[in-house]
């Protein structure tokens, strides 16, 4: 067991969640933060030292001239603010909790920089911005109101605040304090001067004891400090010329540094006023008032009002007046779209993406469209990026004038408070005239008040007012405001003001305003955007992960491929090539199957070599579902019953054989309807709810099935799905079904002897819904890779059968019974050990599967004769006739003294019509065989010698099938073409073949295939041309010539494969060949590429090879 001592040091931001965690809930929110004060005063203290030296060495290095000062708060002062701010608190209540009141306590470490010169000031706050997070920005304008009978003619005290934390980067000592909040003021020394006078005594002290003549000689103070300051801004290059040694040596009188710095003493007022700066006089160097002046303000202009000249000095300074004072919002400057996050973050590449982003470009242009537009797209599509990328984009034509970026964590961000402000203070600077029709919107407002006010007057103070007021801007070009990832925001309940008010701006007649949205798709934002609609607003809806489809899968290819380029390149990869392009081939269609996740990719680059990246993307999702949020209202965890239904149905989503529709689905777990709904809603991140009730529900992205089935962790055990476990509770809950649904003549026809295609479909669909077809189909496909034993497959095929056999015939599925009789008596003698009845069920398997055989084609066309001719002539030492002829459904009172025998079985062949026989395979496991001939490509099952399909192939064009081949899987078919296209089946989804890629080489047409899908090959021989290519991708990857290899009509062609090589036979002229792929020989000259073999050495390689 470790050490105490080797227990990791907690950092002084844990320490303060540890105290406030443990605070005393007998204690008073205000007793229990002192004491924690009391615990926490000396880190603080340790603290303010190492930050300001961390300052005080920054000021140094860009040799700003300046004075910084420090102070922790005490602990009267820390009582004083709880007063303060109790009395501003906006719900009128007090403080509940300590947390509380220390979330409003962001001073408790206050830094000031006092700046000798007017040039301090920028280096100081470009430091400020560029060596610390900036949390919030306050700038304090001189033109706010200040005391009660006296207007100043010098202004209120003007000052920048800064609350900040430190960067990450920084050595041990900083890191230590990285994510605790602090103030940094930054001021000149006039300023810092006259705020010793005011702060005591306009801002702390009472207002109703100063008199019109206090107030005036507190104004006056201010005048006289500024005249300082300006003597100062003059004579700095004078001052700096004769300025020996560091910083600190600055040669202003210690008297005035001392003042200025320290808020809570009155000491050195006296050296103070015996203080002159310490410049030299020289007799031939002296300054006559109207030289000063002149350097100062241009008096030949005429201005001669005490205003005018002042506000002229003050723009000579540097210092706007009151006039021009820059707006001061509450802002959230890492939520801007010129923010160093949002440059710092990653940009689509520039060759993706090209289509939405040209839409966006067209739609922001086009006065006459939507004033909104929502683009959503599900977790790891790019939403995001695709934002950042647009700031790039509408930046450089002038047409984006502000931007709200949430971001997950971030809860000051994800506030919906500070959006119309940190909006509006970008507009300042985007839109000509806005800045004048801000101030004059706001008129007297403070930055407290705008933080603290409603949307509704924000929204009309900040943006509808100003816009309103102004002309119209006829030669302006259309402007867009972006808002990304809406779907973080921590008020659901604000959403659908917002949108209101954002739709109110296509009212807005001064220019085209429009606004663009990006989020993920929740049950929420649906119905917002919906009530937003309701209302008559316009706003274009765009799913970005299915309107642009086939162009992201075809960019994907490009990303992965640069990505992986960069990576060889930074890490000397010699390796070629690299990757293999099977690999590639094999992360591309992961990424992209069944829809494209960028995120996919992009976690995959950054994290090569990782077992599972698949936090990054569901982990978030995941943690939000369980805490029951998605819904707009409090969020509430999920109890484990609920947790229990979530997986069930998490779990069949993924391991279900088939997509189902919603309703299909909850039929077959037998879920209360509100619940599952509900739990539909919660997973709206992962999976496709589609709008029609009759389309199946589908996982957006197979990684997520990754994500759940992967071995568990502890942070995710909750959501961790066992496969056994989840296709147990399918099988269980599908037999149920058919215990429930399955019987005789479940269409109720009137005679025995209709045929199945005078059966209506209606009748067919209606007494076999979707959920009762996907149980017939797939119980067993359940049952094998559960943890269920074999007595609930004897219990139920003793009962339903005979039933079972019809609702498949019934649906044209009967093979489907074949396959699954076949999967059952391959998987009895791993069940031996634990079912006790394996002889009987076995033997009963085996009859069954001979009655599909012998009656198969009748079952097929007369789906009741199940119960009548099948029954009477079957062998009458069958189980199943001696078991079904004792049911009373069986009519036939006779039935029992029939002896029947035997019939002799068909084979496919006598019951396919293939009018001219060109090409065949059999599936892997013998159960399937596919033969093509004319139009048609057939599919049948060798068992039953039914037809599964009969496929027209019209897409074929002028190509004519020369192989056909089975993938391992045996659920796709692949067929190669003589015209060199390569086409693929997938059975599940009975869709027509589809072109899956061109193989590429010189020549004509190939003349002779053949396809060896276990070792994932093609080869081809035409023209004197031997060639080997990857079945997955169409890579060619070797070409052999050889002269016996020009075509002739006595050439015959086979591939295959045995343990991990490939061996091609090659017959012509009466001799065979064989060739290895992974035979040297291919690397010798053309002649030895073939090695001819004798008779002898070929039956010697037919018995190493087992044939």
């Amino acid at each position: 067991m470790a050490s105490r001592s080797s227990a990791p040091q907690l950092d002084l931001r844990a320490k303060i969640n540890t105290e406030l965690e443990n605070a005393s809930a007998d204690d008073s929110p205000r007793l229990a933060l002192l004491k924690i004060w009391q615990k926490l005063e000396t880190h603080y203290a340790s603290m303010l030292e190492v930050v300001q030296q961390y300052v005080t060495s920054q000021l140094d290095d860009q040799q700003i001239r300046a004075t910084l000062y420090g102070r922790i708060k005490s602990r009267d002062s820390i009582s004083k603010s709880i007063d303060r701010r109790e009395q501003l608190r906006l719900d009128e209540h007090k403080y509940e909790s300590p947390k509380q009141i220390f979330a409003d306590l962001h001073d408790l470490v206050g830094l000031r920089i006092v700046a000798d010169y007017p040039s301090g000031l920028d280096k100081s706050y470009h430091l400020i911005e560029n060596k610390f997070r900036i949390e919030k920005f306050n700038m304090f304008s001189p033109a706010r109101k200040v005391g009660q009978h006296w207007k100043p003619r010098f202004g209120a005290y003007e000052t920048r605040n800064y609350l900040v934390r430190l960067e990450g980067h920084h050595n041990a000592e900083l890191s230590f304090y990285k994510e605790v909040l602090f103030e940094i003021q930054v001021t000149t020394l006039a300023e810092s001067l006259y705020n010793k006078l005011a702060h005591p005594l306009h801002y702390k002290g009472s207002l109703a004891g100063l008199s019109l003549q206090d107030e005036m000689i507190i104004d006056l103070a201010h005048g006289a400090a500024l005249s300082y300051w300006i003597a100062v801004a003059c004579m700095e290059e004078k001052l700096e010329n004769n300025l020996e040694g560091s910083r600190q040596q600055a040669q202003f009188p210690e008297a005035v540094r001392q003042v200025a710095g320290h808020d809570e003493t009155s000491a050195n007022w006296d050296a103070l006023v015996k203080a002159t700066p310490n410049m030299p006089a020289m007799a031939d160097d002296t300054v006559s008032v109207e030289t000063l002046m002149s350097s100062l303000v241009d008096l030949s202009r005429g201005k001669n009002s005490p205003e005018d000249i002042w506000e002229d000095i003050r723009n000579k300074l540097g210092l706007n007046d009151r006039k021009d004072t820059p707006i001061s919002l509450p802002t959230v400057f890492e939520a801007r779209f010129d923010s160093k996050d949002l440059e710092a973050s990653p940009k689509c590449h520039p060759d993706t993406r090209t289509d939405v982003r040209q839409m966006i470009r067209v739609w922001v242009d086009d006065v006459d469209a939507e004033t909104m537009i929502w683009l959503h797209a599900p977790a790891g599509t790019g939403k995001s990026t695709l934002a950042r990328t647009l700031v790039n984009d509408l930046r450089i034509v002038n047409r984006l004038v502000a931007g709200y970026f949430f971001k997950r964590g971030d809860d000051t961000r994800n506030n919906t408070c500070l959006v119309f402000p940190t909006i509006a203070i970008q507009l300042i600077k985007t839109i000509h005239r806005y800045n004048s029709a801000l101030k004059a919107s706001l008129g007297s407002m403070t930055m407290e008040g705008i933080e603290k006010m409603a949307l509704v007057d924000q929204f009309k103070a900040l943006i509808k007012d100003p816009f309103t007021s102004m002309l119209p801007m006829s030669m302006e070009l259309p402007k867009l405001i972006i808002v990304d990832a809406l779907d973080e925001c921590v008020c659901p309940n604000d959403i659908p003001l917002i949108l209101k008010l954002f739709a109110s701006l296509n009212e807005v007649k001064t220019l085209r305003l429009c606004i663009l949205f990006s989020s993920r798709r929740s049950r929420l934002l649906i119905n917002a955007f919906d009530d937003t609609l309701s209302n008559g607003s316009a706003c274009r809806v765009l799913a970005l992960h299915e309107e642009f489809l086939h162009a992201t899968r075809l960019e994907m290819s490009t990303v992965l491929s640069a990505g992986l380029a960069d990576i060889k390149k930074k890490k000397n990869i010699k390796t070629e090539p690299w990757p293999d392009p099977r690999q590639f081939d094999i992360v591309l269609d992961q990424a992209t199957r069944p829809s494209p996740l960028f995120i996919y990719i992009s976690t995959f680059l950054r994290h090569i070599g990782i077992r599972n990246p698949l936090d990054q993307v569901y982990m978030p999702i995941v943690d939000a579902i369980l805490a029951g949020e998605g819904d707009g209202e409090d969020p509430e965890p999920l109890d484990v019953e609920e947790c229990s239904e979530l997986r069930q149905v998490v779990g069949s989503l993924v391991l279900l054989a088939k997509p189902l529709p919603a309703g299909a689905l909850r039929q077959l777990l037998g879920l209360d309807e509100d619940r599952f709904q509900t739990i539909l809603g919660a997973l709206h991140a992962v999976i496709k709810l589609p709008a029609d009730e009759e389309c199946s529900i589908e996982i957006i992205h197979k990684s997520f099935a990754d994500f759940v089935l992967r071995e568990t962790d502890k942070d995710s055990a909750l959501f961790r799905i066992d496969a056994s476990v989840a296709h147990g509770q399918l099988a269980e809950q599908s037999i149920t079904r058919m215990h429930l649904g399955l019987h005789k003549n479940l269409c109720n026809v009137d005679t025995p002897a209709q045929r199945r295609e005078n059966i209506s479909a209606d009748a067919i669909v209606d007494n076999i819904p979707t959920d009762l077809q996907y149980s017939c189909e797939y119980w067993v496909h359940h049952l094998v890779q559960s943890n269920i034993t074999l007595d609930r497959a004897a219990s139920f095929l003793s009962k339903h059968l005979l039933h079972w056999f019809e609702a498949l015939a019934l649906r044209g599925r009967l093979p489907v019974a074949a396959a699954a009789i076949r999967r059952l008596l391959s998987f009895v003698p791993v069940e031996e050990a634990v079912y006790e009845d394996v002889e009987s069920l076995t033997g009963f398997l085996r009859d069954a599967r001979k009655f599909l055989g012998d009656h198969g084609m009748t079952i097929k066309e007369y789906p009741l004769q199940l119960y009548g001719s099948c029954l009477v002539f079957n062998d009458p030492d069958s189980r199943v006739k001696r078991l079904f002829s004792k049911s009373p459904e069986m009519r036939l009172a006779s039935i029992r003294s029939i002896r029947g025998g035997l019939i002799q079985r068909g084979t496919v062949i006598n019951h396919i019509n293939i009018l001219r026989p060109s090409q065949l395979a059999i599936s892997p496991a013998g159960e399937i065989v596919v033969t093509s001939g004319g139009d048609n490509i057939t599919i049948a099952d060798i068992g039953t010698s039914i037809v599964y399909q009969d496929l027209p192939t019209p897409n074929f064009s002028d190509g004519r099938v020369l192989a056909l081949a089975f993938l391992e899987d045996q659920g796709h078919i692949i067929a190669v073409l003589g015209n060199k296209q390569v086409y693929t089946y997938d059975r599940m989804y009975v869709q027509p073949f589809s072109l899956r890629y061109s193989l590429v080489c010189p020549g004509g047409d190939f003349h002779h295939i053949s396809v060896a899908a276990n070792s994932s090959l093609i080869a081809s021989v035409t023209w004197g041309f031997l060639r080997i290519w990857d079945l997955k991708t169409g890579h060619l990857h070797r070409t052999i010539e050889n002269e016996a290899l020009v075509d002739t009509d006595d050439l015959a062609f086979h591939a295959t494969c045995q343990a991990d090589w490939t061996v091609l036979f090659i017959k012509f002229n009466g001799d065979i060949y064989l060739l290895s792929e992974h035979d040297e020989c291919l690397s010798d000259d053309a002649c030895s590429k073939l090695a001819y073999l004798t008779d002898e050495l070929i039956r010697q390689i037919n018995v190493d090879l087992g044939y």
